[in-house]
């Protein structure tokens, strides 16, 4: 192993401000160095370094490169991960592999549109699943006569002989009925809302669906 003692200060300054992120350069040791061999090129270096040795004006600066180089290379997975992914990644690894950041970029910008797909899939399925009267959040062709659910006052709208229908229900299955309609609305409203709000804010607990269980909603 080259001796940074034996070259002189100089060079070693040199060396070490040309390939600051070149951790094995700056302690001047192989790659394959043990945890002994570190400690020893760091000690030499911070004897002919240090700023209360060395009346450099580049000496502080240097110093700092190699105590950072040292605190890297003497720390297993800290040395590991610098191995891999380089400098300025060493605390982070996997999570900073440009590769694995670029999916995640993928995956948020897709996002919105995966929630709308889930949404239409949702809705396609309970409008293939459920015996239930067709109705609308908004009045659209025959389905012009207004109602509101009775438990938290969702307003939808329904045909005429829908409507017709309805007066002929008892009130269990119109409550049947009515629950389905908020529960339908709850998650299409929560989906709109998570789309409006900025990506930082997503997976916040006071955005998440307020649980409702659908095997309540029995069919008639």
């Amino acid at each position: 192993m080259p001796d940074s003692m034996e070259k002189g200060p100089e060079e070693a300054l040199r060396r070490i401000l040309d390939f600051p992120t070149e951790y094995y350069t700056v302690l001047d040791i192989s790659k394959d160095s043990s945890t002994l061999q570190i400690k020893r090129a760091y000690k030499k270096l911070a004897l002919i370094l240090h700023p209360d040795k060395n009346p450099s004006s580049k000496a502080e600066e240097a110093f700092k490169v190699v105590s950072k180089a040292y605190s890297v290379l003497v720390e297993e997975n800290a040395r590991r991960n610098y191995d891999l992914y380089g400098a300025g990644r060493e605390a982070t690894g996997l999570q900073s592999d440009p590769r694995m950041s670029r999916s995640r970029f993928h995956f948020v910008s897709f996002l919105p549109f995966l929630i709308i797909l889930f949404c239409i899939l949702f809705q396609c399925f309970f409008e293939e699943t459920n015996d239930y009267p067709d109705f609308r959040y908004s009045p659209s062709g025959e389905f012009t006569a207004e109602r509101f659910t009775e438990g938290h006052h969702v307003r939808y709208f329904v045909t005429p002989s829908i409507e017709h229908w309805l007066h002929s229900q008892d009130i269990e299955n119109i409550q049947k009925y009515e629950k389905f309609i908020e529960f339908k609305h709850h998650h299409l409203s929560d989906i709109h809302q998570n789309l409006m709000k900025p990506y930082s804010t997503w997976g916040d607990s006071n955005l998440q669906p307020k649980p409702m269980n659908p095997n309540k909603l029995l069919t008639f």
